[in-house]
């Protein structure tokens, strides 16, 4: 800009005519390169565009080169089946679904497909959801008019379809040893009457005929299903001794909402003799290592109130049950299975259980391969519980989960006995609100020598961030005092409560911010006592409000350590997992319910098809 303009920039004066003139005349060469300049700018652009257009056509070429000589192209079948099978679900049967394999492998391309077509392995793990949602008197529900078998009906089409999917699966597993899952959701209050009808609409006979005849195969079973489902899948297997090759059994018997009367005619009750024998050629397959009881109602009027463990395989190394057993029941089985590794059972006494001490000749079982062991007492008789844990030892446990009646407050817990049998105990599980704060702390002081890994609460406390934390008992105080477990440097080790804990898990957990501070602190700080451990995890799901943010004031002493080159290698590793206040979502059941078409019928939050938890299912590396 000319100098005689400059000033006119500091007023807002008019100018006069032959200023504007000369201002307007000034304007022509500038706006004259600012054009020639966007029409540069316009022909580069143009020209860019073309070069990006050529060279994505260029680019789209050469990635189909390299698609030709991609390695996975190059792998031979055999490799190719390997990493297949590592595809497939590890925790659970493979749903029928497009959406995983190995489905979802014959959806990719015509090699795949082949592979996996060809390979009865990766087909020989089936998780089966049905239901008697096609069934007249399920009408209502599922589409009122329709008759059962009619092609309107969406119900019995999708559940046709199922039993072709089924049988097609079957086929392709060839003669591989089988893993069979069968849920079967059933609100129909009638039962299926196999021997009095026998319709070509009858689909849950229709399934069963699949399956069944593959029971020699079965090396695992999972059967959730009405007891009169059960009842015509046991008649229809081929003989008593079919299943040779089982290893693993889950079973979940339960009735019809309503009673078992089909026109007024009672289904006939069972005997023991029956019940056993229906159950024989499962509990007593051979090689059968693995059994879980859910519940075993064989009819309305018919349930297995004692667990028949004279007729499990004395070979059998896990037991899981949520029946109750009589403390004679639960001694009965450890004698009968006395290589038992992993245990789970709900014990109570019965009028028949003897009570008190045994006398000096009398012998305790040694279960010398338990492992784990989940006891939940349902008595409250302290003779027959003294009784019940002076009769066995498990010198080799090493992990316990403690459950008994809330309220029960002896000066001396029964169960102490076998626990300061159990030298090898590293890891915990009790429910602080089962206890007084004197019982609680006498369970504590007598693990504390050994114990790693304390969890107060439920197993698993990874599952509680979908469902509501249970909190306390009504007008009750926390029986657990984190202060018992707080070390300072100049603690004396005989005056440290669990020196060697590495891990702890608490939900509802109650202790404010300051105190959890000082726990983790105080057992991390490099002057801790000698002998006394450094926490490598805390987990504690909070019923109360966040005052002080934990994870920030542990990152403030992480960046001091750093500062001042005393870094602590225990603060950097420790796994800290703190959740406060937790809100309660929407339906609390662990399973979802979708439609009786869908693949994922019965499936947890967890991903699992089993919903009671294993109690060898938690292990961690410190019992390796």
């Amino acid at each position: 800009m000319e100098p005689h303009l400059i000033h006119l920039l500091n007023s807002n004066e008019a100018l006069e005519e032959r200023a504007i003139r000369e201002v307007k005349e000034l304007l022509k060469g500038p706006l004259k390169k600012l054009d020639d300049i966007d029409a540069e700018t316009a022909a580069l652009q143009a020209r860019l565009k073309l070069l990006e257009e050529r060279r994505l056509e260029i680019n789209g070429s050469i990635a189909d080169y390299y698609t030709l000589l991609s390695p996975i192209r190059q792998l031979p079948h055999d490799i190719l089946y390997e990493i297949f099978c590592y595809l497939l679900p590890i925790h659970r049967n493979s749903l029928i679904s497009a959406s995983e394999a190995p489905l979802l492998l014959t959806h990719v391309c015509r090699k795949w497909r082949s592979v996996a077509l060809s390979s009865p392995r990766l087909w020989s793990r089936l998780h089966i959801t049905f239901s008697d949602a096609y069934r007249p008197d399920r009408a209502p529900v599922h589409g009122y008019g329709y008759t059962p078998n009619s092609s309107g009906n969406p119900a019995f089409v999708a559940l046709k379809r199922r039993c072709d999917v089924v049988k097609e699966w079957l086929r392709r597993s060839g003669r591989h040893p089988l893993s069979i899952s069968i849920y079967y959701r059933s609100t129909a209050v009638q039962p299926l009457l196999f021997g009095m009808v026998n319709r070509a609409d009858n689909l849950t006979r229709e399934l069963l005929e699949i399956v069944t005849p593959t029971c020699e195969r079965w090396r695992s079973l999972e059967l959730c299903i009405p007891a009169d489902v059960f009842r015509q899948l046991r008649m229809m297997m081929p003989s008593s001794d079919s299943c040779q090759l089982l290893t693993s059994v889950k079973l979940n018997f339960y009735p019809r909402p309503d009673h078992d009367f089909i026109s007024g005619v009672a289904l006939a009750n069972l005997t023991q003799s029956e019940i056993e024998s229906s159950l024989d050629v499962f509990l007593n397959a051979p090689q059968v290592q693995k059994l879980t009881l859910e519940r075993l109602y064989l009819s309305q009027l018919s349930t297995v109130e004692r667990v028949p463990y004279p007729l499990f395989n004395h070979n059998l190394t896990h037991f899981c049950s949520r029946m109750i057993l009589s403390f004679s029941e639960s001694l009965g089985l450890f004698r009968h299975c006395p290589g038992l590794v992993h245990c789970k059972v709900h014990v109570a006494q019965r009028q028949d259980d003897p009570s008190g001490a045994p006398g000096d000749a009398y012998s305790p079982v040694i279960l010398s391969r338990l492992l784990t062991l989940s006891i939940s007492e349902h008595g409250i008789e302290k003779g027959a519980l003294d009784y019940f844990y002076s009769s066995f030892q498990a010198p080799s446990l090493k992990w316990m989960d403690y459950r008994k009646p809330y309220g029960v407050g002896w000066s001396h817990l029964p169960v102490r006995v076998l626990i300061e049998t159990c030298h090898q105990l590293q890891k915990l599980t009790i429910d602080p609100n089962d206890f007084n704060e004197r019982s609680l702390l006498q369970i504590l002081e007598t693990v504390s020598s050994n114990l790693k890994h304390l969890v107060l609460g439920k197993e698993p406390l990874q599952s509680l961030n979908n469902h509501p934390v249970e909190t306390r008992r009504s007008n009750s105080t926390p029986s657990f005092d984190l202060s018992w477990l707080l070390v300072n440097p100049w603690s004396m080790l005989y005056n440290v409560l669990l020196p060697k804990l590495e891990i702890f898990e608490w939900s509802p957990g109650s202790a404010n911010d300051k105190t959890v501070l000082h726990f983790i602190t105080g057992r991390l700080r490099p002057l801790i006592p000698p002998g006394v451990a450094p926490l490598k995890k805390v987990h504690i799901i909070f019923d109360i409000s966040q005052k002080i943010d934990i994870a920030q004031e542990l990152g403030r002493l992480k960046r001091d350590a750093r500062e001042s080159g005393s870094q602590n290698a225990h603060l950097e590793e420790l796994e800290l997992r703190l959740i406060y206040s937790p809100t309660p979502t929407k339906g609390n059941d662990r399973f979802s319910v979708p439609g009786p078409s869908s693949s994922s019928l019965r499936l947890s939050s967890d991903n699992r098809t089993w919903g009671g938890l294993e109690i060898d299912e938690s292990l961690t590396d410190i019992y390796n």
